[in-house]
């Protein structure tokens, strides 16, 4: 049986478009009785995505100036289930970006097992290019309602095993489009949209009301010292300040550009210095340093050892399950760059990413990646976990977009940078005391999580139920 199991899945893959056939995914073409459907067995008729599209009016938009402001709508937008939040009017890019002209929806190429599945809401927006944009016969199927199945644990599992590569894993557009949906008539297909999409608006409700665990840290900063979010948020409105060359001459890189010198950056580092005359140096027990880099010959499983990427840290805390496992030889070979409890690490580059930090917890090892910093400080003065809340606030995320460098998605911001940002000086006795406070906030920001998890959860239960 198993030797039949392994010729029938090692045929399967002959067909895919990849040359990609791990072990994950021959035993998934061996054991999945219908591989490819968004809702497995299913006794409806189904049809892969790709018979499904229709032609797109979609275009490439030249990195330069636009013709006139236009919503650009990136990666970093977009939160769970499809909730996109923060995007901004735009009258230039640094990087190519791709028109969504008449798509439907949109999903991403990168890192696609995140569920960053967005509906086209928007007359001429623009965006990544690393967005597929996608637009689907509504007399066959609703467009609503392949993106509710884009949200379900089933279609994250599936592109997480059809994606290539190790660092930044995509999933392309050819294997999308060979997912399988099933068709019910369309008066069922709009009675199940219209369910799921009452069950969608109480979700997104509730994530309004938690916010997220920044926004969350942000307001216990505004009330314990003061640290205005209306301020900050009034001083990122101005687009217009003057500059001396004076001002250019004190700095590193002598930059002349409106970002480097705005006026909520100013704002942000003369409010936080108004509260402390010390900087993270004073702090650290250790000079901050930069991570390692890998290759494909250096991941090893089952050793144990973690590579901290950015992926790793975009949640805010370290997810070991996003991480990759490197050999023994590696992990040696690199032990400056190792990284152990109460230390914190930082995303130093990308757009979404950059200044995202997670304070390592026990039990877990590995080495950062380059694109991270790791900072150890002295918990003698300053407590690891004090120190990560100051650092997750708005007004120290606001000095990494006032300091970080580059333009599009490759923006970074170095050791030599954040060792200078300002950082609060309070007895340890006061840090505990905030450690405390914040750690229950953030207790609760994850009990109503949990409801929102919850009701999520009921949602994929309606949609297997309907479509089985």
């Amino acid at each position: 049986m198993g030797l039949i199991a392994g010729f029938s899945s090692l045929a399967r893959a002959a067909r895919l478009p990849t040359l990609r056939v791990g072990a994950s995914v021959l035993r998934h073409l061996a054991r999945d009785g219908d591989p490819w459907s968004l809702v497995p067995e299913s006794s409806l008729p189904q049809a892969s995505v790709g018979d499904l599209i229709l032609p797109l009016s979609c275009g490439i938009v030249r990195k330069g100036t636009l013709d006139e402001p236009t919503l650009q709508i990136d990666l970093e937008h977009v939160g769970r289930w499809g909730f996109v939040s923060g995007f901004s009017e735009v009258s230039d890019v640094g990087s190519d970006k791709l028109r969504f002209g008449n798509a439907d929806l949109l999903t991403t190429k990168l890192r696609p097992y995140l569920g960053k599945t967005i509906l086209n809401e928007w007359e001429g927006a623009i965006g990544t290019t690393e967005w597929i944009p996608l637009r689907i016969d509504p007399k066959v199927l609703r467009p609503k309602l392949l993106f509710h199945l884009m949200q379900t644990s089933r279609y994250k599992d599936l592109v997480s095993l059809f994606m290539t590569g190790k660092e930044h894993p995509r999933i392309s557009p050819d294997m999308l489009a060979r997912l399988r949906v099933p068709l019910p008539d369309i008066v069922a297909q709009d009675a199940l949209v219209a369910e799921l999409d009452a069950m969608d608006a109480e979700t997104r409700a509730l994530e309004e009301q938690i916010g997220s665990p920044q926004r969350v840290v942000s307001l216990a900063f505004e009330s314990r010292f003061g640290l205005s979010l209306s301020e900050l948020s009034a001083e990122r409105e101005k687009t217009v300040d003057s500059l001396r060359l004076v001002d250019c001459a004190g700095n590193r890189d002598a930059r002349f550009s409106f970002k480097f010198h705005c006026p909520s950056g100013k704002f942000a580092e003369a409010r936080i210095r108004s509260l402390t005359s010390k900087r993270l140096r004073d702090f650290v027990r250790e000079p901050i340093v930069l991570g390692a880099s890998v290759s494909p010959s250096d991941y090893e499983e089952g050793t144990g050892k973690l590579y901290a990427s950015m992926a790793t840290l975009k949640g805010w805390a370290f997810d070991p399950a996003s991480a990759n496992e490197v050999s023994e030889a590696y992990a040696a070979a690199n032990a400056t760059k190792a990284f152990a409890e109460g230390d914190i690490l930082m995303a130093r580059s990308g757009e979404g990413t950059i200044g995202k930090l997670a304070l390592i917890g026990p039990d877990v090892e590995g080495i950062c990646a380059d694109f991270t910093m790791r900072v150890r400080v002295d918990e003698s003065r300053l407590l690891p976990a004090f120190a990560r809340y100051c650092l997750m606030s708005d007004y120290f995320q606001h000095l990494v977009y006032a300091h970080k460098k580059g333009l599009g998605n490759n923006t970074n911001i170095f050791p030599v940078q954040l060792r200078d940002f300002p950082m609060l000086d309070l007895p340890i006795k006061e840090q505990k005391a905030a450690v405390k406070e914040l750690d229950d906030e953030i207790d609760r920001f994850e009990l109503k999580k949990a409801q929102i998890e919850s009701l999520r959860e009921e949602m994929e239960r309606r949609i297997v139920v309907s479509l089985s």
